[in-house]
């Protein structure tokens, strides 16, 4: 089916079942993977607030977590402590999902520092929507 445009990089940027004269002329198989890739793009990196995954710890983890913190090197902590949210993928994000990990598990860190839950609004949000 697709006849695939592309960006300057060489990206696929457009698809179409017919050829387009001067923009989209090169033809491409429904699994190719290239086009597999550009049908399912990764999902957006998401942001959570800085006190979600404190809230969704236990205090024994809270604990075991704040001593990781403690003894990062001070731009980890720094960023850390002074961050208002955390966005999947960051310097930040990583580094507080590995220390929650450190204390916990893999799985709990991954738990932890999950997309926020409709359940986990507070209620002034609930409120305003």
């Amino acid at each position: 089916m697709p006849y695939v445009s592309r960006s300057a990089s060489g990206a696929i940027n457009g698809l179409f079942e017919q050829m387009q004269e001067g923009f989209a002329e090169e033809f491409l198989p429904d699994d190719n993977p290239e086009v597999v890739a550009f049908l399912n793009p990764p999902p957006p990196p998401y942001t959570i607030g800085a006190d979600l995954p404190w809230a969704r710890m236990t205090e024994d983890e809270a604990e075991l977590v704040q001593d990781g913190i403690d003894a990062s090197p001070v731009k980890t902590r720094n960023m850390i402590n002074k961050a208002t949210s955390f966005t999947e993928g960051t310097d930040a994000f990583v580094k507080f999902k590995a220390i929650i990990a450190a204390a916990t598990s893999t799985s709990q860190a991954g738990e932890i520092m999950g997309r926020q839950l409709p359940s986990e609004l507070v209620s002034s949000e609930v409120e305003q929507a």
